[in-house]
């Protein structure tokens, strides 16, 4: 008849140092580089030569809740989308704003664009929540147009005016006016204009997405001033009065 013989139990192990618990895989001769494999070849007073696996397997589920609680504890970057939205429209005029907006301040959003247009986004008929609504536009552009109606075949004129809203930190009045200028310049360039209402607002919003970033929002307002049945006169432009000289005279010589 055996006998069986009663040991007590092992002390408990020593704590991993940070090392160890960094890699989670300390080795089981308490040396913490943590170049182990985790399985350990450690023999306990007991005989039980899977001791450092057990440990290791315990130690690793808290680092696992650790680390995931650093995560938690670290809020995502925050990052600006270009968004436009409708601010009123009447019989021959339409009011429009765009504004760079965090995109946890973005709510109500109809559709975000996506390929080529990421990062812009067209909101509902709201303005809650519109830094330019608080405070006066630090400056305005305006310029003329004359439109054709597919439709009808008639010219229009129309006014769009331009109100620029800066971010808190550009408050140089100089500085803004070159900006706006220069945002104007690059929006109403002959070599790519925009023929109508979509390419016109989409290019300001590709411009905005792109550059300018020291501009906080614009303001577009598109109004109607007259309609004709035939098209207005203009003044010749530089390269075509370079084909139309008059005469010179004796008085001109």
């Amino acid at each position: 008849r055996r006998s069986h013989i009663q040991m007590a139990p092992p002390p408990p192990p020593p704590k991993p140092n940070k090392s160890q618990t960094a890699n989670g895989n300390g080795n089981g001769n308490g040396t913490g580089i943590g170049t182990g494999t985790g399985t350990g070849n450690g023999t306990l007073p007991n005989g039980n030569k899977n001791y450092n696996k057990i440990v290791a397997g315990q130690d690793q589920e808290p680092l696992a809740q650790n680390s995931s609680g650093v995560r938690r504890s670290q809020s995502p970057p925050r990052t600006e989308q270009v968004v436009m939205t409708p601010r009123g429209k009447t019989a021959n005029s339409t009011v429009i704003l765009i504004e760079r907006k965090l995109v946890d301040e973005i709510n109500d959003r109809v559709h975000v664009a996506g390929g080529d247009h990421t990062g812009i986004i067209i909101n509902k008929d709201t303005v809650a929540g519109q830094k330019s609504a608080s405070k006066a536009a630090a400056l305005s552009l305006e310029f003329r147009v004359f439109l054709v109606s597919a439709n009808t075949g008639k010219h229009s004129q129309e006014s769009r005016t331009l109100r620029f809203w800066f971010r808190d930190w550009l408050t140089n009045e100089e500085k803004q006016a070159h900006i706006a200028q220069d945002f104007f310049k690059e929006l109403v360039s002959p070599q790519d204009f925009p023929r109508d209402y979509v390419g016109f607002i989409k290019k300001i919003m590709k411009l905005l997405q792109h550059g300018y970033t020291e501009i906080q929002s614009i303001e577009i307002e598109l109004r109607i001033l007259e309609e004709t049945s035939a098209p207005p006169s203009r003044p010749l432009s530089l390269e075509e009065s370079q084909f139309e000289s008059p005469p010179l005279t004796q008085e001109k010589v």
